[in-house]
């Protein structure tokens, strides 16, 4: 059996519900899903449903687990806490959970497209798996941030992997703030990683591009298309990592692509993005019927859509069948030069 974990609050219920729906799709083994709910709403909302191979994690039990915890949210803002969460979450699940004996966390707004056990299976001697950024070429200034990225990480129970996950609670419970340390060359929970390769044995890169795929790196491979599948390079996609997607119902969509400076063919991106659309859209309407007022709540993020959409960035309607890219600006200014080839002044 494979063991993964998440942590989300209400507000990212839809993303976590799509994850967990990639994964039983596409996994080949049995799994559990540790979820960290960050708030009572998650917890509820899982407690009535007990179809999900999922167990609940209230954030309380954790901190009676590492009672330093407490001390520590006190100099720090709630997501620079959530990040410092980050290593203790695969902590408390190896030391309380003892048929546990590898643990993955990732991020709740990855999805799967293919096997996730592609990656253990090619790894299969590492205590530490982690995930490089990759960054596209116009993007490698980012790398002052950290070669790798928090979002697919896996700790063995063993000497290596308790020793490097022990090593990054220490490093997070110190320091674990959301803004770049010169002086001491950190960042968040992030920058930590970047030295494990020196100071931990059995530490290994995943080395895969079709495993990590995300904004930031999406520029830098090759794509085709095969029984309606992406391939990068050549390889089957196996998960995509939509950060800085925002919804702001059931039909638009805020990309975030060009935050990246993403200009891939429109095929990739739809191939890619649109399954996840639709999902997500799909799950907000059984997070509706179950509860109405969670839509409004949780399924998607609060966002004033006519104050973003005067944004110079990239948006999608989407439903079912089609996904069209809408840029207001872009269209506010064709739509000028066109009455002024008209009505000439």
């Amino acid at each position: 059996m494979l063991h993964f974990a998440t942590l989300f609050d209400i507000n990212y219920l839809s993303r976590g519900l799509a994850l967990i729906d990639s994964l039983s799709k596409h996994s080949s083994q049995s799994y559990k899903l540790f979820v960290l709910s960050l708030d009572e709403k998650v917890a509820a909302y899982f407690n009535d449903k007990n179809t999900y191979p999922v167990h609940i994690i209230r954030l309380h039990e954790i901190e009676a687990h590492f009672p330093k915890l407490v001390e520590a949210k006190k100099n720090r803002s709630t997501v620079e806490y959530y990040f410092t969460l980050s290593p203790y979450l695969p902590l408390y699940i190896l030391e309380t959970f003892c048929e546990v004996n590898q643990i993955t966390t990732m991020d709740a707004d990855l999805y799967f497209f293919d096997d996730p056990a592609l990656i253990f299976n090619k790894y299969p001697d590492a205590s530490v798996l982690i995930t490089p950024h990759n960054f596209s070429a116009d993007l490698l200034h980012l790398t002052a941030f950290g070669k790798y990225n928090v979002s697919f990480q896996s700790f063995k129970r063993d000497e290596p992997g308790m020793k490097c996950l022990k090593g990054w609670c220490a490093d997070c419970l110190a320091w674990c703030h959301d803004y770049y340390d010169a002086e001491n060359n950190r960042f968040a929970d992030q920058k930590y990683l970047d030295r494990w390769e020196a100071k931990f044995s059995q530490v290994q890169d995943i080395n895969m591009p079709e495993a990590g795929l995300a904004p930031w790196n999406i520029e830098s491979y090759n794509y085709s298309f095969q029984n309606g599948h992406v391939l990068v390079n050549g390889q089957p996609l196996i998960y995509f990592h939509f950060h800085q997607l925002r919804i702001f119902n059931t039909r638009f969509a805020f990309n975030g692509l060009e935050l990246f400076k993403v200009n891939t063919g429109r095929q990739a991106v739809k191939t890619i993005y649109h399954p996840y659309l639709k999902k997500l859209s799909s799950l907000a309407v059984k997070v509706k019927n179950n509860d109405s007022n969670m839509l409004r709540n949780s399924a998607f993020l609060k966002h004033d859509l006519i104050q973003k959409l005067k944004d110079p960035t990239g948006y999608w309607f989407f439903n079912r069948l089609i996904i069209i890219h809408v840029n207001l600006p872009r269209f506010k200014t064709r739509l000028k030069n066109l009455f002024r080839s008209l009505w000439p002044a």
